[in-house]
């Protein structure tokens, strides 16, 4: 995939909290997984983190970059299945499918991931520092972790807390398949970097849960 110089900094807890806020005002629907999702499950911010994993429906594609290019955010794309954000910060946006036959299924730059539909019914959510965010589903987080090859080591100690909390049926019963990173995939730019657009105003109702 096209890299963009020079690299954006850490993601630091305001940004996700900006994200958050975008999203939730315009009732797009989201989860988050990788190194902040074990922190939000957790409570706490253990390490600094250069960019942001999110799961969304795959309903909310169009919508979602949309509304990321009217305030000023760029990236690539993998048209109809990953946004990888580039500017102003860092983040990979998965979409998932909505339930076939009470599966859930989608694709990330590095991996394959198949969920039953009862592990995304009921929403998860965590709190640092006051702020509430979603992590959806805790065994997805968990199964997920140390999957992407810019895992780190330390999240090891984390993923160990976490487990012994997970429905270990659940957590057993979700699916991954490891790809070579990006496979060859053709990314294209989704939105040219530049001074921020007009936002994009948000429906008259939020969207509804899956």
């Amino acid at each position: 995939m096209p890299t963009s110089a020079p690299r954006p900094g850490p993601l630091d807890l305001a940004r996700l909290v900006e994200v958050d806020t975008l999203l939730r005002d315009h009732g797009v629907r989201y989860l988050i997984y990788g190194g902040w999702g074990l922190d939000v499950i957790t409570g706490r911010q253990s390490r600094p983190h250069r960019d942001l994993d999110l799961v969304c429906w795959r309903r909310d594609y169009h919508r979602m970059r949309a509304l990321l290019a009217g305030n000023g955010i760029s990236g690539y794309e993998l048209p109809g299945t990953h946004l990888a954000v580039k500017s102003p910060f860092r983040a990979d946006i998965v979409f998932l499918d909505d339930p076939d036959a009470g599966w859930v299924t989608g694709r990330t730059s590095s991996f394959e991931v198949r969920v039953p539909h009862r592990g995304l019914r009921d929403w998860v959510y965590g709190t640092v520092e006051g702020h509430r965010l979603p992590v959806g589903c805790v065994e997805l987080v968990v199964r997920l972790c140390g999957r992407s090859p810019h895992s780190r080591p330390g999240d090891r100690a984390l993923v160990d807390g976490i487990t012994a909390r997970c429905d270990q049926r659940l957590l057993d019963t979700i699916g991954y398949t490891r790809l070579p990173y990006d496979s060859g995939a053709v990314w294209r730019p989704w939105v040219t970097p530049g001074p921020p657009a007009r936002p994009v105003p948000p429906p008259h109702s939020r969207a509804a849960g899956p």
